[in-house]
């Protein structure tokens, strides 16, 4: 995102870093090479199989939350 934010995919209210804070590579070293077994990111679209679950799906994809963490420093960024 122009911001910073490293998301997985814009489908998803998902954000895993943020490039004012670390590289892309050391995101990239650090665990988004294998983004989709991320335990927060599984967690999140473990119920996930087609698009009409996208409403059963906290918080919703489109609105104005999201699930936000780094995944070098690994700590909740809300």
């Amino acid at each position: 995102r122009s911001n910073g934010d490293i998301v997985p995919t814009d489908y998803f209210p998902i954000v895993v870093g943020n490039t004012n804070k670390h590289t892309l590579t050391d995101y990239w070293f650090g665990g988004y090479d294998s983004i989709w077994k991320n335990e927060r990111v599984v967690d999140y679209i473990k119920d996930f199989h087609n698009t009409s679950d996208m409403e059963k799906l906290y918080p919703i994809p489109y609105s104005d939350k999201e699930i936000r963490f780094d995944i070098i420093d690994d700590y909740c960024m809300e």
